[in-house]
Formats: structure tokens, sequence, C-alpha cells
């Protein structure tokens, strides 16, 4: 089943989010005020990672299979 998640982050300062128990592509990366269009998408050669910085004030698209059953956490990683 894959699976999309819209992130937003509205504070100034970039933040790093992490996945457990999966990797994702990174569909797009957007700022403020933008729209997340779809056709707009990096559908050929998405970044695949398990860790992304979302920028200030900004947010971004992430797709991932889930396919690894359990309680995963998707946080953010400043403390």
């Amino acid at each position: 089943m894959i699976k999309e998640i819209y992130v937003n982050n509205n504070n100034a300062a970039n933040h790093p989010f992490h996945l457990d128990g999966h990797v994702f592509a990174v569909m797009f990366v957007g700022e403020k005020g933008q729209f997340p269009d779809e056709s707009k998408y990096n559908k050929r050669n998405p970044i695949v990672c398990d860790t992304v910085t979302i920028p200030g004030n900004g947010f971004l698209v992430i797709r991932f299979i889930a396919d690894n059953p359990g309680i995963w956490a998707f946080h953010c990683h400043i403390e």
C-alpha cells in the first residue's frame, strides 16, 4: 500500500524529519504559499531516503510503501 504524507513547517527554521522503519520518496518540496500540484511531483527520479529537511515556512510531500507492519514514528530530529 502506497501512502502519501504532506508535512508543513510553520516555523522559520529548517527541520530534519525522520521516518522510522521505512524509506520514502520526496515527491515535492515547496515554499509557503505554494500548492502541491501533483503534475509537478518528481516522479522520474525522486530522492529516496529516511530523513529529509523541511525548509523553514515550507512543506514537502513524501510517498512510501507501507510494507513493514508495526507502529513507526515520523519525527523531527531537533531536540
